[in-house]
């Protein structure tokens, strides 16, 4: 705890220090629920799934002065990092189903749709960790399949409504759906999708912009071609792996973690200053296919037919979106080639997934950069979530 405290305030204080006279501050509370899905495997009969919710914020509000085309194209925006505290523990869960309380610590971004001097309405995002100690334990937790790693990778969205007076106060309300999923860095991981009603209040230590947006860039639009190309790896854990355990639970637990590595590069169209859209091409390489084909035969008593190959070649369009120095990108993509075995197929049929992430640019080091994408299938299913080091060209 005190080293996520640590990690909290340096995160804090270095947003403060950027954002400077444009900062504003804000405290909320949320009633939370876990969706039905996690609700029937989690709590006994006639329990809510509810719980209490608290964040704080620290924000930097744009204005027109701002030099920065993401400000103007997205109606000068709000743009900070927060911390929240989700008290799980407080809900009654089933015998051997404990959850610990989930201490987030995320990035968002709040786009006014509609906004005059007194009231707006728009939407926001949040991206993010989480962490969590209440995890999965054959002995102590067994059932608790939703947690099988303290750090998960947290997401969310949601419309709000804001009323502004006295020129630096404002109080709002806003509905959100999230998620927390591990990325398969170990299983079990079911993940959590939530849903909450928040209320909050913010103060601004200068005025915010209530003005229309002015979509016309200041800087003339640089149309170009960008070329990336990077490397990278990811820590994951088969499904496969899990249910051999499952059905034979004198199996190995932990489960080590198997590595995927990966080199691959993209090529994208930036058509404005915010916004690039491309195609990308990844080859990977997969270690661990003793311990899936050893799963197969625990599990299906014997190999997969279609084999098991550790390189397998994947294909993707990406949109990004650039905020300053940092990147928001998301992708569709196709498996070209991929044997992974019997279990592996059978549990996530389909050769196609989708990734969220983000990248951070130095440009002052040949715009080198590094970033993460959690890959998913079927838009739910954690597939792994993997971390690049590149170069822009």
């Amino acid at each position: 705890m005190k080293r996520l405290l640590l990690i909290i305030a340096a995160a804090t204080l270095s947003f403060v220090g950027y954002a400077a006279g444009t900062v504003n501050f804000s405290v909320g509370g949320k009633y939370s629920k876990l969706f039905h899905s996690a609700s029937d495997a989690l709590l006994p009969p006639g329990a809510n799934g509810s719980y209490p919710c608290f964040d704080i914020t620290v924000g930097k509000n744009y204005h027109p002065s701002d030099s920065s085309d993401f400000a103007r194209m997205y109606n000068y925006p709000i743009v900070g990092v927060g911390f929240s505290a989700a008290l799980l523990n407080t809900m009654q869960t089933r015998e051997n189903a404990y959850l610990g309380n989930m201490y987030n610590l995320y990035s968002f971004l709040e786009y006014d749709l509609w906004k005059n001097e007194a009231f707006s309405v728009g939407l926001k995002g949040n991206l993010g960790i989480g962490y969590n100690k209440g995890t999965f334990n054959p002995v102590t937790n067994p059932n608790n399949d939703f947690m099988g790693f303290p750090l998960m990778l947290y997401y969310g969205m949601g419309p709000y409504v804001k009323l502004r007076f006295g020129g630096h106060w404002e109080i709002g309300a806003d509905a959100q759906l999230w998620h927390h999923s591990n990325g398969r860095m170990n299983l079990p991981n079911m993940g959590l999708n939530e849903w909450g009603v928040e209320l909050f209040a913010r103060y601004y230590v200068d005025t915010p912009y209530t003005g229309t947006r002015k979509v016309t860039p200041k800087k003339p639009v640089a149309k170009k071609f960008l070329w990336d190309v990077y490397a990278g790896g990811a820590p994951y854990v088969s499904d496969a792996i899990y249910f051999a355990y499952l059905k034979d639970r004198t199996r190995e637990w932990p489960f080590k973690p198997q590595a995927r590595f990966l080199v691959g590069g993209d090529v994208l169209y930036r058509y404005s200053n915010v916004t690039a859209s491309g195609l990308a091409l990844d080859f990977i390489y997969s270690t661990g296919n003793d311990r899936l084909m050893e799963a197969d035969l625990s599990r299906f008593g014997k190999l997969s037919e279609q084999g098991y190959h550790p390189l397998y070649l994947a294909a993707a369009y990406v949109q990004e979106v650039f905020i300053g120095k940092v990147s928001m990108r998301a992708s569709l993509g196709v498996h070209l080639f991929r044997r992974l075995g019997q279990g592996e197929a059978l549990d996530v049929p389909t050769i196609f997934f989708q990734t969220l992430g983000a990248r951070y640019y130095f440009q002052k080091l040949a715009d080198t950069f590094i970033g993460f994408d959690c890959k998913v299938r079927y838009f739910s299913r954690a597939d792994n979530l993997q971390f690049v080091v590149g170069k822009r060209f």
